[in-house]
Parts: C-alpha cells; structure tokens; sequence
C-alpha cells in the first residue's frame, strides 16, 4: 500500500502528523495571547487616560513668551502623567477677564508686570502708565488679582519684576495664592504649582 501524502502537508509532516498539528496549535495560542495582550494593554491605556483629571491654566506674561515654554514644561515634567494640562494664553488684561469667563480656569499665572491695559480697561477706574500706546499698572493688576480671585476661587500663582519692596505683601493681600519676584527659581515655582494641583482635588 503506497504512503499517501496529505496536500499542504511536507513528508516530514506527513510522517509526524501529531507534531505538525502541535505546532500549528501552539502558533495559533500564542498569536491569540498576543492579540489579547494588545487589546488589555490598549484598555489599560484608556483608563489611565480617562483618570487623568483635565486641568485648564490660563498663562499671562505679556512680552516673555519663553516664560511660558519654562512653565509649560515644567508642569508636563513634574504632573502630565496625572493632569492633562490644556494652556490657555492671555496677553492684556481684557483677553484674562474675556478668557476667565469664557473658560473653566482652574489655575491662573500672571507675571503682574507685563499684563497691558488698554485705557477702556472694565470694571476698574485705573489710569495705567501709557507706553506707545500700552500700560502697566502695579495697582490695575493687583485689582485683576483680587477680581480673579473673589469671582472663581481658584488659585492664582503671581510674578513681578516690580521695585517696590512690598509688592509681595500687596499681592498676597489682593488674593495672591504665590508670589515669586523675578529672578525666581523654577524649584520653588515648581513646589507653588504642585500645591496649586493638590487644592484642586
């Protein structure tokens, strides 16, 4: 009786029929466990995602854009495996009153200095410094401060370059949650923005 060869099937595994289909089992388990594998990993990648908590900072520097790169990146390395961080940047005093009441701010930042006023300014009667057209004002944005802070009640991180030795005082006393005059170490502003998170919760 001649040995007849199964089509697909080599002679080798004709002759070992139980190994060829052993094998082509164990190929078909371990494509199935790695398609699994996949899928329980995607899932887990979604539910971490889903706990990251949404936190919306509105940023405020006026004419110090790298400022911000600095903040961005320090908040992302320090919290953005938590916090899904979205930036919402404001250049006059008009953008972070539109922007506030427009938006779920959750944490503010202003470099007190550098925010302009125009001079139809809302809600305030203030006359800031004109300069080509634009101002600043110690006392219009110590007034923004206590404003942001009465109105949302959340957290509001300040920075100044201004000389007068007791703007930290006034900023605190206007509502300031922080105040880092300029030159500031990123280690303290890290520490600040850290509790800022943990009020949130």
């Amino acid at each position: 009786m001649k040995n007849e060869i199964i089509r697909g099937q080599s002679p080798e595994e004709h002759d070992n029929p139980i190994s060829s289909k052993g094998e082509l089992i164990a190929s078909e388990d371990h494509s199935l466990a790695t398609r699994k594998s996949g899928l329980v990993k995607r899932e887990l990648d979604l539910i971490h995602e889903q706990k990251k908590r949404r936190v919306q900072i509105l940023m405020a520097t006026g004419k110090e854009p790298t400022i911000e790169g600095l903040w961005i990146n320090l908040l992302e390395e320090k919290a953005g495996e938590k916090y899904d961080f979205d930036f919402v940047k404001a250049f006059t005093a008009n953008d972070i009153l539109k922007l506030a009441q427009t938006n779920k701010i959750d944490i503010f930042m202003l470099f007190l200095n550098n925010i302009p006023f125009y001079s139809d300014y809302p809600h305030y009667n203030i006359s800031p410094d004109r300069d080509g057209g634009w101002g600043t004002s110690q006392g219009g944005a110590l007034q923004l401060v206590t404003h942001l802070k009465t109105t949302y009640r959340r957290p509001v991180v300040t920075f100044s370059a201004f000389s007068d030795i007791d703007i930290e005082e006034k900023a605190k006393q206007a509502g300031a949650d922080f105040y880092f005059q300029a030159p500031f170490g990123l280690d303290n502003v890290s520490e600040a923005l850290m509790i800022c998170l943990e009020r949130l919760s």
